[in-house]
């Protein structure tokens, strides 16, 4: 009946909320003048970026917050002018860091603190530094590359905390900060009393959680401000809600979608109170029979096919195939735009130095052979490039965007347990030791502050 039900109400083709010239985004808020950033908030001429917070000029990135002008940075907080950055904090003008905190004008270095003039990992003075600086030209693809792969080399030798909890008293899991209490976490802030949650900001004593900010006392919810709500997903400012789907403001709602400012209604028909819960026990009660009941909503009503929903795009969930036996459902889907107007060109006839790149790059159509995509360069984007001289990529975004998610990690509620590299204690990480992106010197939260902080 609900899948009835959800396939007649009508559903947004995108989320965005109180946001200019952001046409091309999904799931933003407050944003401004951005394209093909997701899952973004309080930002503004940005372009194909993740997880997006509170920046401005950022490309190319995942998790970036509080920063301006940045490149292809991973999971950092208020950097400027950093390119090549990834879990670090407080750096400006900086390049190929890792783990590094408070540093300016750094480059190809790991595990740094309060540091400047730094060229991999040794200290230089403010000349040699800048000369060595000279000889280095990141507007030319092939420098990129090797220099990728030396960063790639540097990260192998860093030490590796063994999870990236901050401020957490008595968590488990990753990326939890200011939070307590919190049981097999992922990317969760400010929060108490959580389990098996990921994403989320100041919810507290519920489970199952993915995002959400001020949730209180829920269980199987998705993106919620709520309260006391069950098996929902898409909505805001919820009460005594179950199984409701993009709803807003309401209380007292069962099986509802697109509602907004409503109580005590069933598939969206209004009840009276009394009525309201009579009938909702007679759904419940057959429910509970049917052995239905007390579980989030089934595959086959996800809106979306499983092959190009956002799980794919990381390690353990991208295996389409393993997911068909328990009900999610795929569909072939034609690449969009593809009679596309303009000359098509192979990815590898950009030009490899940015110095060599006219405007005539705008009126071409970029075809990345290796991931059968095309796409085109949009002319901030050339712009950016051309100012920090910042070789064009020849990859489509998402392709980037995916690789970048397969950086941060698995999302394994089942943490492992290794040996700390320098004392030998037992630690729990959620990489496992096997993994190929696993770290090879993992420290306990000890060893790491001892070396590091």
């Amino acid at each position: 009946q609900y899948a009835v039900f959800q396939r007649a109400v009508p559903r947004p083709n995108l989320f965005i909320r109180n946001s200019v010239e952001s046409d091309y985004t999904n799931y933003v808020s407050h944003v401004k003048n951005c394209y093909l950033i997701f899952d973004a908030m309080e930002s503004e001429d940005c372009a194909y970026c993740i997880y997006l917070h509170h920046s401005k000029n950022c490309y190319n990135s995942l998790g970036p917050v509080k920063s301006d002008i940045c490149s292809d940075c991973l999971l950092s907080e208020n950097l400027y002018r950093a390119f090549f950055v990834e879990y670090s904090k407080n750096c400006l003008d900086s390049f190929f860091l890792y783990d590094c905190r408070d540093c300016k004008s750094c480059f190809a270095s790991t595990n740094l603190r309060h540091k400047k003039y730094y060229f991999l990992n040794e200290r230089l003075s403010k000349e040699e530094y800048e000369k060595r600086l000279k000889k280095i030209n990141l507007g030319d693809r092939n420098a990129v590359e090797e220099w990728k792969k030396k960063f790639s080399n540097l990260k192998k030798e860093a030490i590796h905390k063994a999870n990236r909890n901050e401020r957490s008293i008595n968590c488990t899991g990753d990326h939890i900060q200011d939070s307590k209490n919190c049981y097999s976490c992922f990317f969760v802030n400010a929060s108490e009393n959580l389990a098996y949650s990921i994403g989320g900001l100041k919810n507290r004593d519920s489970y199952d959680l993915v995002g959400g900010n001020g949730s209180e006392l829920s269980y199987d919810t998705w993106g919620l401000s709520a309260y006391n709500t069950k098996f929902s997903m898409n909505a805001d400012f919820l009460r005594d809600c179950e199984y409701c789907d993009l709803c807003e403001n309401c209380s007292n709602c069962f099986a509802c979608i697109g509602l907004k400012n409503r109580s005590f209604c069933i598939f969206n028909k209004q009840y009276g109170e009394e009525e309201y819960w009579r009938v909702v026990d007679i759904i419940k009660t057959d429910m509970l029979v049917r052995g239905e009941y007390g579980e989030f909503f089934p595959p086959e009503v996800c809106p979306v096919p499983y092959n190009i929903s956002l799980a794919t795009s990381y390690g353990g969930y991208d295996d389409v195939k393993s997911a068909l036996p328990y009900g999610y459902y795929t569909e072939e889907l034609p690449e969009g735009a593809q009679n596309t107007e303009g000359e098509i060109i192979d990815a590898t006839d950009v030009p490899n130095d940015i110095k060599n790149t006219t405007d005539e790059i705008l009126g071409k159509v970029i075809f990345d052979e290796k991931n059968n995509k095309k796409f085109r360069y949009t002319k901030k984007e050339l712009d950016f490039h051309r100012q920090h001289n910042l070789a064009l990529p020849t990859e489509h975004y998402s392709v980037r965007l995916a690789r970048k998610r397969i950086e941060v990690g698995p999302i394994d509620f089942n943490t492992k347990t290794r040996l700390c590299f320098r004392c030998g204690v037992k630690t729990q990480v959620t990489f496992p030791e096997n993994h190929q992106d696993a770290p090879k010197i993992i420290y306990c939260e000890r060893c790491y502050n001892n070396a590091v902080i």
